[in-house]
C-alpha cells in the first residue's frame, strides 16, 4: 500500500507566519496617529491632491488616478527576481490598510509614481518629463 493521503494538501509553509506577522502589525500600530475612517475623508484627499503623511513623516505616495494621467489603464509586464517580489507582496500585504492601496496594482502604481516624481525633481525640475516612448528598450537583454 501507498502512504498516499486523502484529503485536502497541507498548507504552504509560511502562511501562518505571514498571519502571525499581519496580526503583530496590526497590534503594534501606533495609536498616538489618528487615522480617519474612508467615511469622513475628504474627497480631495481620496483624489491624492492633498499629499498624506505617513506617522514617520514621509509623505505616503498616492495612486495616480486616470483623471490624472489623463490616459486609459493599460497592463505591463515587468520581471524581477522572487526575492524582490516577495518582498513587494510582503510591504502591501502588512501595509495596504494604513496606506490605504485598494490593490496590488494600487500599490505598485503608486510605488512607481513616486520614484518618476523623484526623478522628475531631480532631473527636470519637478516637471513631467516629455514623452520618450520610443527610446524604451524592449525584449530580453542583450547577451541573455
Amino acid at each position: 500500500m501507498s502512504d498516499r493521503r486523502v484529503g485536502p494538501p497541507p498548507a504552504k509553509p509560511g502562511a501562518s507566519t505571514l498571519i502571525r506577522a499581519v496580526r503583530e502589525n496590526t497590534a503594534q500600530q501606533n495609536t498616538s496617529v489618528p487615522v480617519p475612517e474612508p467615511a469622513t475623508l475628504d474627497p480631495v484627499e481620496i483624489a491624492g491632491e492633498v499629499p498624506q503623511v505617513s506617522p514617520a513623516g514621509a509623505a505616503v505616495p498616492q495612486p495616480t488616478t486616470d483623471a490624472q494621467s489623463d490616459a486609459k489603464v493599460v497592463k505591463i509586464t515587468v520581471t524581477v527576481g522572487e526575492g524582490r517580489r516577495a518582498r513587494l507582496r510582503s510591504a502591501y500585504t502588512l501595509t495596504h490598510v494604513q496606506e490605504r492601496h485598494r490593490t496590488f496594482s494600487d500599490f505598485i502604481a503608486a510605488t512607481l509614481d513616486a520614484e518618476v516624481e523623484r526623478l522628475e525633481q531631480k532631473y527636470n525640475d519637478g516637471r513631467p518629463f516629455d514623452n520618450a516612448e520610443d527610446g524604451v528598450i524592449r525584449g530580453r537583454p542583450l547577451g541573455s
